[in-house]
Order: C-alpha cells, then structure tokens, then sequence
C-alpha cells in the first residue's frame, strides 16, 4: 500500500515538472560546407530562445579558420564586431521574437586552401545566471 502511494506521488510530481518545463533553447545554422578561395558565402544563424529576454552575445571562434573574415549583413538588433580573430554580436536586451535570425558573410582570401573550423558559444543571462550553449 505504501509503495503504491509513493508510486503515484513519483509520477504526479513527474507530471507537475513537465507542465512547467521550459524549452531548451536551439541553435541552427544554414549555410554551404565548403567555399573556394577568393569567393563569399551568406550564412545564417537561428536562436530559438523561447520567452527569455536580457543581455545576450554569440561569439564566433575564427582562430582555427585562417584567411576567412566575417562580416555583417543582418546582426538583429546586436552590436558586431570582429577582431583578434573573434566575431561577436552582442545584445544589451535581445529581441523578444522566440526565434532571433542573424546573417553574416564569410569572405575566403585566396590563400584560404584546406579545412577550417570555426566554433561558436552563445551566452545570456537566465534569472542572473549565466548560460551557455
């Protein structure tokens, strides 16, 4: 008898958190695999942050991406900068759309042979703590 109360207990608490479950925010990005040296390429980012609003940035790692530079297209309503081989796009108070689009353009130099990584963090703030993904 005991355990069939602590039984139902468990799955009505179960119950209980998933009503007020928030959804985990989602990154994507389109954008080609590849681009020849000396050509361009648009890229686009989309961050479903749900409901949450504050101060956000996206920070772009091109260290590992020699002879690639980023530039500005659509920075939604962020700040862009790029130096010390760093992208970012950062919100005093992100735009309360669930889904932020942002583009950028990803220019090749010449001498831009061989694979490339770039990676990339995004960080906001969630009830004063920091985030990140």
């Amino acid at each position: 008898m005991l355990k069939s109360i602590f039984q139902t207990l468990n799955l009505l608490g179960l119950l209980f958190v998933s009503l007020f479950n928030i959804e985990d925010l989602e990154i994507t990005h389109e954008g080609p695999s590849e681009i020849q040296p000396g050509e361009s390429t648009e890229i686009t980012i989309q961050i479903n942050k749900g409901d949450f609003s504050g101060p956000a940035r996206l920070k772009l790692n091109f260290e590992n991406a020699d002879g690639l530079t980023p530039s500005e297209v659509n920075s939604a309503g962020s700040s862009f900068t790029f130096s010390n081989n760093e992208a970012l796009f950062i919100w005093y108070l992100i735009p309360s759309d669930e889904v932020v689009t942002l583009k950028y353009k990803i220019n090749a130099s010449e001498a831009a042979i061989g694979k490339k990584k770039i990676t990339g963090a995004f960080s906001y703030l969630d009830e004063n703590e920091k985030q990140q993904v």
